[in-house]
Formats: structure tokens, C-alpha cells, sequence
């Protein structure tokens, strides 16, 4: 086999590699009300307390733990909106990750949710090596290794 056809073939198995749909983000079509929990540390929920935003794993009121993943016309991505404060989304267009007042257009406030096994990771739109994280004890948008448990969630859709 000559070089030209070995590099082709090692092309198209990376491609046909990628083009798995744990590689790509969710489609989200209509708003879905949802819970984040995390896999790393089980039980450890994204909560928002007015524009304060973390993890916690006690007992919050539910409307704390409930947000709203909201679609981006006609992207695969998603703004994601405090349920209590329905004014208030994650963005990070300060550089840190927070829970604020957005513009419509704002990259900084737009997610692809990515499966990653049975669980998501939540990268950042215009950050595009962040991701939603607790590596470090607190809730973060940062860069993250491939294997990172604390930057994997589990979407529990609420009913």
C-alpha cells in the first residue's frame, strides 16, 4: 500500500472516528426545565441564589435547583436561565463564570451541551476551551482535561 493511500485511509477513519454523535453537541429544539448534577461528586447540584451561582449538595429549595436550558435560533447551542430569576443567565463575559443580565447576541452566555457517555459536558460558545466545572471546590468556567468527572453533569429533566 503506497503512503498517499495509507495517510487516506487513517483520514477517513478519523473522520468516521468524530463523526460519532458523542462528539457533537445536543440539538435542544424547545425549552426544557432541568436539573445539573454533577458525576464527580454525586448529589452536587448547580444552584442559583439570586446572582450568585455554585454547586451544593444540600438541601436547596427546588426552584433553586431548576434552570431553564433555552435553544439558540438555529445553532446548536443553548442559553441556560435561572429558573428563580428568569432575568439572570450563565455567562462568562467578564472573563468569570457568572449568573447576570445578558444580551441577546452575547456569545459569552451561550453553551453547547456535549455527551460525553451517559453524561454532558457544558462548553462555553465564545470561551471555546471552557467548560463547566468543580475541579477546583468551586462552580467554574475553565479549561478542563478529557476525563475530568467534576466537569460531567447529569440533565435531569424536572416534570
Amino acid at each position: 500500500m503506497s503512503f498517499k493511500y495509507l495517510i487516506t485511509a487513517l483520514v477517513i477513519c478519523f473522520i468516521s472516528a468524530c463523526s460519532t454523535p458523542s462528539h457533537f453537541a445536543n440539538t435542544v429544539e424547545t425549552e426544557e426545565t432541568v436539573k445539573f448534577q454533577n458525576k464527580w461528586k454525586k448529589g452536587e447540584f448547580i444552584v442559583s441564589n439570586y446572582k450568585d451561582v455554585t454547586t451544593s449538595s444540600k438541601p436547596a429549595s427546588e426552584i433553586q435547583e431548576l434552570w431553564i436550558i433555552e435553544p439558540v435560533e438555529n445553532k446548536s447551542l443553548v442559553r441556560i436561565r435561572s429558573m428563580k430569576d428568569e432575568s439572570l443567565y450563565l455567562h462568562v463575559e467578564n472573563g468569570v463564570l457568572e449568573l447576570g443580565e445578558i444580551k441577546k447576541g452575547w456569545w459569552s452566555a451561550q453553551w453547547a451541551i456535549i455527551n460525553h457517555g451517559n453524561f454532558v459536558r457544558i462548553k462555553n460558545a465564545w470561551k471555546i476551551n471552557h467548560y463547566l466545572n468543580i475541579e477546583n471546590g468551586q462552580l467554574e468556567s475553565s479549561p478542563v482535561k478529557d476525563g475530568w468527572h467534576s466537569a460531567m453533569w447529569h440533565i435531569e429533566v424536572a416534570k
